[in-house]
């Protein structure tokens, strides 16, 4: 079968585009249509996939804007299922659905949503949190874009989501059944590979991701000075940028808490993975909001693999996955208070070992890429290959 997902940002790098276009070129032809945001070229080979970037610099860029209607992205997406034949189309994310059902009404071609998110909601939060600009209103309007998803929904041939809260909110909204699927971000089983470090005996925190008022990360580092006063061996090690960085700077100054709190910004994978190792306890102190209750970043499956026992708020996702494996504690959501008792309970280093050694038990057993990519292979078994020949 040959295969086309449409991803509204720049390729390389992003790691569930990679796994699931890996996933699928063991088997398929795969191709990838994404943004170019002017420095790379307009089409490049990678390994066993296909990449065709729409956009470049100058004037150029903008045809780059991930834009449904834009003509730039209906002839580059018609040009790439025309001369390669294309069997299945498989579209990231909500801003790009709706340009992945025109390319099937002139084509054809079936289409899979691969909601990775739920974008109205994320944007949301982002109104809520940090404001719209002006621009917003029309091209990341919540409302608007929650219009899209119930317009879509129902006119794609599959949806995958990323977690059981998500497929039931999806399944409520389209009544698609058995045709929403749960391909999770969960890590490949290589990550087994990196043995757990022993416990250093301190309560030394490690959060990952980008770091905006979503994140919670203020609440870390409140439950931190609270801890500190009472004595607690706690630190924080910060893996991460984003828009709130500075104010997290500026509160963890405020607090004294300087020669507590380690920022190691952007890091490889392989970096990331070390600095996880070294530490104690992988913390997601997410905002509860209709985004993150749906939602399961891959870091906390990074902290299971890696034997560290998880602190999580109360968001739904989150806690489904720390109450089934058993491994860690749930906070409420914004209370430092709650997350100090958190590490009040994990002081015992039997505690910390028996839940770390229980999340790695269930990554190694079930939540891993082996098992999601079985799911995502099956997925694209019920499409039918060859007929692009009749359609173009």
């Amino acid at each position: 079968m040959r295969i086309l997902y449409v991803f509204q940002d720049e390729y390389p790098w992003d790691v569930r585009v990679e796994k699931i276009t890996t996933s699928l070129g063991s088997a398929h032809v795969v191709h990838l249509l994404c943004r170019n945001r002017g420095a790379l070229a307009a089409e490049e080979q990678l390994g066993q996939l296909s990449v065709h970037r729409v956009g470049g610099s100058g004037l150029a860029a903008i045809g780059g804007f991930p834009a449904f209607f834009s003509p730039w992205w209906i002839r580059a997406g018609l040009s790439v299922i025309r001369r390669h034949r294309i069997d299945l189309l498989i579209v990231r994310d909500l801003p790009l659905c709706p340009l992945a059902l025109i390319l099937k009404k002139f084509t054809g071609v079936p289409v899979i949503f691969d909601m990775a998110e739920d974008y109205p909601a994320m944007i949301k939060d982002t109104w809520r949190y940090r404001g719209p600009a002006l621009a917003d209103y029309l091209i990341r309007n919540p409302r608007l874009l929650r219009t899209m998803e119930n317009l879509v929904l129902p006119r794609v041939d599959e949806t995958w989501v990323v977690s059981a809260a998500s497929r039931d909110r999806v399944m409520a909204k389209s009544g698609q059944g058995p045709r929403v699927r749960v391909i999770g971000n969960t890590p490949t089983i290589d990550i087994l590979d990196m043995k757990p470090q022993p416990d250093q005996g301190t309560l030394a925190m490690v959060y990952t991701g980008f770091i905006d008022a979503t994140r919670g990360l203020d609440t870390v580092v409140r439950a931190l000075s609270l801890a500190r006063r009472e004595g607690l061996p706690a630190t924080l090690d910060v893996v991460g940028t984003g828009a709130a960085l500075e104010d997290i700077e500026k509160l963890v100054a405020e607090l004294g808490l300087d020669e507590f709190v380690t920022f190691h910004g952007w890091c490889t994978q392989a970096q990331l993975r070390s600095v996880i190792a070294a530490c104690s306890i992988g913390v997601v102190p997410h905002r509860v909001t209709a985004h993150t209750s749906t939602t399961l970043p891959n870091k906390i499956f990074d902290y299971m693999a890696l034997a560290k026992p998880v602190i999580v708020s109360n968001a739904r996702a989150l806690e489904d996955v720390v109450t089934e494996a058993g491994c860690g504690l749930v906070f409420q959501d914004g209370d430092p208070e709650s997350l100090l008792s958190c590490l009040r309970q994990l002081q015992a280093r039997e505690t910390r070992e028996g839940m770390g050694a229980s999340g790695r038990r269930h990554v190694q057993e079930q939540l891993n890429w082996s098992r999601d990519e079985a799911v995502l292979l099956d997925a694209v078994r019920g499409f039918p290959a060859s007929r692009s020949e009749a359609r173009v």
